[in-house]
This record gives C-alpha cells, sequence and structure tokens, in this order.
C-alpha cells in the first residue's frame, strides 16, 4: 500500500447526449448568457470532476481566475454573470454555495458516485450530498 489518500477525481465524465433537449434549466442558462455561459458550465463542472469529484470550491472572488483560464476573451464579469444564471436557474444548488462555498448538483453527484462505484474508498463529505446520489457503502 502506498499511503496516498484515495483518489477523487475522475479522469472521463459523462454528458447526457440530450442535455439540450430535455433540460429547461439549460434553456434559461442559455437563454441568458448563450453559449459562452454554457462554456462556463462545462468548464466549473470539469474543474469538480478533476478535483474533489462531485463538488467544486469556488466563490465569486474565483471569478477572473476562471476566467483567464478560460481565455477566449472571457472576462470576470462573464465568468461572474454564468455562475449567477446557473445557480438562478438550479444547474448548481444555491444552498449549499451559499453555506459552503460550492458549486455541485444532484446530476454530478449522481454521476460521479455512478463512475465511482467499484472503488474501494467512496469517501464523502455528508454535507455536501444531495439526495440519491449518496454512494453506496
Amino acid at each position: 500500500m502506498s499511503g496516498r489518500p484515495p483518489k477523487k477525481r475522475i479522469d472521463d465524465s459523462p454528458w447526457p447526449v440530450d442535455m439540450f433537449e430535455s433540460d429547461p434549466r439549460m434553456d434559461k442558462l442559455l437563454d441568458a448568457q448563450g453559449w459562452v455561459g454554457f462554456g462556463v458550465y462545462f468548464y466549473l463542472c470539469q474543474q469538480a470532476y478533476g478535483t474533489d469529484g462531485y463538488f467544486l470550491r469556488w466563490g465569486f472572488d474565483d471569478s477572473a481566475t476562471t476566467a483567464r483560464k478560460m481565455g477566449g476573451r472571457i472576462c470576470a464579469q462573464t465568468v461572474l454573470g454564468a455562475v449567477e444564471d446557473c445557480l438562478s436557474a438550479g444547474l448548481f444548488e444555491k444552498e449549499l454555495f451559499d453555506r459552503f462555498g460550492v458549486l455541485t448538483s444532484r446530476e454530478m453527484q449522481r454521476r460521479y458516485f455512478a463512475l465511482i462505484s467499484d472503488r474501494i474508498c467512496k469517501a464523502a463529505d455528508e454535507r455536501l450530498l444531495l439526495g440519491e446520489s449518496r454512494p453506496e457503502k
């Protein structure tokens, strides 16, 4: 045994092929922010999957850093507006963002825990888990 902490991240993330057809929250984001807003949402979800797996520690102060990393003339105000619209539309859970400074959703958690179902260690912060997305022990 190597003594390393258990891997949290996932290497590939699944996205439903019908996400633009079946989710009115996506319609709200696209209406408010266009494809740039979706790009911010996608980028932040990928950041979550690539770090803690089912959530991303993030605050509005991170808008400029996120914009810089995304590039493509995206500015901090664009990131800020996109995140606010994601929270408003329910693409990210507003209560958990307000309480703990994390971006997450039921869908992110459900996909993440399904993908790591074969891992031995599935440690999770109970305060951040949403309903049926809880990992099986």
